[in-house]
C-alpha cells in the first residue's frame, strides 16, 4: 500500500514548481518541530537524508530551481500526454476527470507567489492563468460554503485528476492480457554482476535473469544500487490521504482542487473525495503520524 494507493489523485504538469526553491529553507526553518507542517523533518542520525538534504538546499536558489522547472516540465508534460494516449489506446476508466486544477488563494502572498509560477509557466508554453476570486467560484460553485475567505487563484484547464490505484491495477491487466508476467509477494535481494553488466536479479524465489533490467523502484532504488558503486539522491517522502464517500452529497467538488492555505490537495475520484496533504521524511519505515 505505498505509492500509488492512495495519493493526491492529480495530475498536475502545469504545477511542476520544484519544493527546491528560494522560499523553502525559510519555510522548513517555520515548520521544523510543528506535527501540522506540510513538509516534516524527522530529525535523527541518518547519512542518506544528511546527503539528500544538502544536495535539495543547494538546489534552493532561483537560477537552479528555473533549471530544474524546465526540466521537470518537461518530463511532466511528456507523461501527461502518454498517460492520454495510455487511456484512449487502452479504454482505461479510473474516475478520471479532465477539469483541470484550480490553485485557491486566501492571503497576499500566497497570490503574489502563484502569479509568479502563473508566469513561468506561461513563459514555457503552458496553459496556466490567474483567475479572480468570483472566478474561482464559477469554475468550482461547491466553494461558496467554504468559511475561508478566497481572494483569488490560477486555473490550468489542461490538468487531471484520478485514481491512480484503478489506473495502476486496469494496467497490469491489460499487460497481463499481452503476455507479461508479475512476480507478486517476491523480494529482491539483490543484483548480480558480471563483467561491470547485470547478470541476474537475486530474490527469496531465484534468480531472474533477463536481456534488459529497467529499475523502477522509486525510494528503494538506491538501497540496491549502492552496492553497484552508483549512488542515486533519492530519499522516501510519506503522504497522508483520507477517501471520503460523497454518496447522496451534491456540494462535493468535482475540479481538482490545491489549497495553498493548508498545502493540501483535493480530488473527485468517482463518488469519493480524496484529500490529500503533508511530506513526511521519516525514512523507510512505514508508520504513521498521529
Amino acid at each position: 500500500q505505498e505509492t500509488s494507493f492512495a495519493n493526491g489523485g492529480q495530475i498536475s504538469a502545469c504545477h511542476a514548481t520544484p519544493w527546491a526553491n528560494e522560499h523553502t529553507p525559510a519555510q522548513i526553518l517555520k515548520w521544523l518541530g510543528r506535527e501540522e507542517a506540510p513538509l516534516l523533518f524527522r530529525m535523527r542520525w541518518d547519512p542518506q537524508l544528511f546527503s539528500w538534504g544538502l544536495r535539495f538546499l543547494r538546489n534552493c536558489t532561483d537560477k537552479r530551481a528555473r533549471v530544474n522547472l524546465e526540466k521537470a516540465l518537461r518530463v511532466a508534460t511528456y507523461s501527461r500526454a502518454c498517460l492520454k494516449d495510455l487511456r484512449s489506446s487502452l479504454g482505461l476508466e479510473y474516475d478520471h476527470l479532465e477539469q483541470g486544477i484550480l490553485h485557491v488563494c486566501r492571503n497576499e502572498d500566497e497570490l503574489a507567489t502563484v502569479e509568479k509560477a502563473t508566469r513561468q509557466m506561461q513563459e514555457f508554453g503552458l496553459n496556466r492563468r490567474m483567475v479572480s476570486a468570483t472566478e474561482c467560484l464559477e469554475i468550482e460553485p461547491a466553494l461558496r460554503d467554504s468559511n475561508a475567505k478566497i481572494i483569488g487563484g490560477s486555473f490550468t484547464p489542461d490538468d487531471e485528476s484520478g485514481d491512480a490505484r484503478k489506473f495502476t491495477e486496469l494496467l497490469a491487466d491489460r499487460c497481463r492480457a499481452r503476455g507479461a508476467i508479475f512476480r507478486l509477494d517476491t523480494t529482491i535481494t539483490g543484483l548480480k554482476q558480471d563483467q561491470g553488466r547485470i547478470a541476474a536479479v537475486s530474490t527469496d524465489q531465484g534468480d531472474i535473469s533477463g536481456d534488459r533490467y529497467l529499475m523502477c523502484l522509486g525510494s528503494y532504488s538506491p538501497l540496491l544500487l549502492k552496492p553497484l558503486g552508483i549512488h542515486l539522491p533519492v530519499y522516501p517522502c510519506k503522504g497522508y490521504s483520507i477517501s471520503i464517500d460523497t454518496t447522496g452529497h451534491n456540494g462535493a467538488p468535482r475540479v481538482a482542487l490545491i489549497d495553498d492555505s493548508v498545502k493540501m490537495v483535493y480530488s473527485r475520484l468517482g463518488n469519493r473525495l480524496r484529500v490529500a496533504g503533508t511530506a513526511e521524511l521519516d525514512g523507510y519505515n512505514l508508520r504513521m503520524s498521529e
